[in-house]
């Protein structure tokens, strides 16, 4: 069965920057999987910029305490009525596992990079137009050129250094989409707004379109109102809000 798209919307900056590196690694470990010259260039492509990411934020930080949370949530569930007590003690001892994991490494750019002169060479010349070609950096060019193999056992050890701030990401940005309000919407002519409750702590939007019509939803919101319009899917010019009602589901994600 197809999956349906879906798309999302973060309503702070901490939430925009886990989607971004939730996006980045997947990108990253699916151009890792390929052998050719141009996949190695993506992936190391994609480990710099996850490196200019973390250099100028404490990612690491905002998940330990984000991971924290939730381990205080689920375990006032523990007295619940109805709760799967095996579940619930498999999450929380995943999240304790993570959180020990996460905090053994610090994120920092120069840390990462060490001994790594190939990469620290590639992160140095990033800010320049043709900074990561094989004219201005040889030591790059000839790594490029090494067997597929090769290339691809030195990038399986560059990555593992980030797997636990990965696995970080994936579980925090999992308990976020299942603690969901969801509701069918329909947006009449392309057009739905509502206001949020603002108690609830709403960090991400998500739609998922159930109509056949092809077009696309844009969302914007903060956390008391969320405004998504939908537009008709264009190839030769600019696309335009549907006058169809779109019918839709709704998660507020918390």
């Amino acid at each position: 069965m197809k999956n349906k798209a879906s798309y999302e919307q973060a309503l702070n900056e901490q939430m925009r920057t886990w989607l971004r590196l939730e996006q980045l690694f997947h990108y990253i470990h699916d151009r890792s999987k390929g052998l050719s010259y141009f996949d190695s260039r993506a992936t190391v492509d994609g480990i710099v910029e996850l490196l200019i990411l973390l250099s100028r934020l404490d990612v690491s930080k905002e998940l330990l305490s984000a991971l924290e949370q939730r381990y205080r949530m689920l375990e006032k569930w523990q007295v619940s009525e109805g709760i799967d007590k095996q579940k619930l003690a498999h999450f929380l001892q995943r999240i304790e596992n993570t959180a020990i994991k996460l905090d053994k490494k610090k994120f920092r750019s120069d840390e990462l990079l060490e001994d790594k002169p190939l990469l620290q060479q590639v992160y140095r010349y990033h800010h320049l137009p043709t900074g990561r070609y094989g004219f201005d950096m040889p030591m790059y060019q000839h790594w490029l050129q090494r067997k597929p193999q090769q290339r691809r056992q030195d990038l399986t050890e560059w990555l593992s250094v980030f797997e636990p701030l990965s696995n970080a990401v994936d579980l925090i940005l999992y308990f976020v989409r299942q603690n969901a309000l969801i509701s069918q919407q329909i947006a009449k002519a392309g057009l739905f707004q509502s206001k949020l409750d603002g108690t609830a702590q709403i960090q991400l939007i998500r739609v998922i379109p159930t109509s056949m019509q092809a077009c696309y939803p844009e969302i914007s919101g903060s956390k008391h109102r969320v405004t998504i319009r939908f537009f008709d899917w264009q190839t030769r010019k600019m696309p335009e809000q549907s006058e169809h009602d779109i019918s839709f589901e709704l998660a507020c994600c918390q």
